[in-house]
């Protein structure tokens, strides 16, 4: 639980950090090829997304159930809080995320050989994950889309910090960190998230964003990858905030890093057939 000065720092919008979790010990990724900055900005991230993930798991119920059932059936919450779970990895242990994470190669864009060599970043595209159902995925954070977020109460050379004085009155584009853009590929690792799901996380059409997220067919909300990292981002604001936010309008997931459009994560194509 926050304490109460933590809480009170952040309503005000002061650069202070948000209780983070080394990764260091269990699940730390190989990254490569990026500068010094992006680095810096994709570890942070690991750390963020590991403490987004922990608040499903750790928020009483009577707080996590009304957000949770704007983006997904009651009946899924067990789904969706071990999906979670595979993230963090068992918190009696410690918080330093699954080891599985730490089969992730973060690396730069290049021509993916099986999908007719394309490239993942364009302007809307923040990340993708590539080779999702082998051992060891590629993970490619993009410029601008990607690493124009920042961090939980970090910035960064040219990079806002993410705090509640920063946000919209509703849930926006502004609640979007690298932690959160993380959650998203990581319930696209087949390896981390299956089971509890059959499957690895898709992107649904009309399932991007807050708006998108919220308006999703929930009988498809465990299939989405959005899903999750919105629920987990307005969950974790709303407590560190300590308020409710009002409603994403359409116009709540323009993003600017994004040419004004929903900003979007992707996944590569599976080795394997579905069935």
């Amino acid at each position: 639980m926050l304490t109460n000065t933590f809480l009170s720092l952040l309503l005000t919008g002061a650069a202070v950090a948000s209780p983070t979790f080394s990764i260091s010990k269990r699940a730390n990724p190989t990254i490569k090829g990026y500068n010094d900055q992006h680095k810096k900005q994709i570890e942070d991230g690991f750390a963020d997304a590991i403490n987004l993930a922990t608040y499903p798991q750790t928020i009483p119920a009577a707080r996590v159930d009304p957000i949770l059932k704007k983006y997904f059936h009651e009946k899924d919450k067990n789904t969706v809080i071990d999906v979670f779970k595979k993230i963090t990895g068992d918190l009696t242990k410690g918080k330093d995320g699954s080891a599985t994470l730490g089969d992730l190669h973060v690396v730069i864009d290049y021509p993916d050989p099986d999908d007719n060599n394309v490239l993942a970043c364009d302007g809307d595209t923040m990340a993708e994950l590539r080779g999702i159902d082998e051992k060891h995925p590629k993970l490619i954070i993009c410029e601008g889309a990607g690493f124009g977020h920042g961090g939980v109460s970090k910035g960064y050379h040219g990079v806002k910090a993410i705090d509640c004085g920063y946000l919209d009155e509703e849930v926006s584009w502004k609640m979007e960190t690298m932690g959160s853009i993380l959650i998203h590929e990581y319930t696209h690792f087949t390896n981390l998230v299956v089971p509890p799901l059959k499957d690895e996380t898709d992107d649904i059409k009309g399932g991007y964003g807050p708006h998108g997220a919220r308006h999703l067919n929930k009988d498809k909300a465990t299939n989405n990858a959005d899903n999750y990292s919105w629920f987990a981002a307005e969950l974790f604001w709303s407590e560190v905030c300590g308020k409710s936010f009002k409603d994403p309008t359409e116009k709540s997931s323009e993003d600017p890093h994004c040419g004004g459009q929903v900003c979007q994560a992707t996944k590569g194509k599976p080795k394997r057939k579905k069935n």
